[in-house]
């Protein structure tokens, strides 16, 4: 049962360069409010996919 309140996601790899990157950024500046490497990846994502809808629309 451990994995049903993990349903609502999905796993993605990324290159250890960049999670490092990443992590050190959150050590660095706290101030940024990022607790998580997810946390960060996750509003990236986020932001860059908006970006691409503003620049391609949806055809439909």
């Amino acid at each position: 049962m451990p994995n049903e309140k993990r349903t609502n996601y999905r796993g993605v790899n990324l290159k250890k360069e960049l999670m490092d990157a990443i992590d050190e950024f959150i050590k660095k500046h706290p101030e940024a409010g990022y607790v998580s490497t997810a946390d960060l990846v996750s509003e990236a994502v986020r932001l860059r996919v908006q970006e691409l809808k503003g620049k391609y629309p949806s055809k439909s």
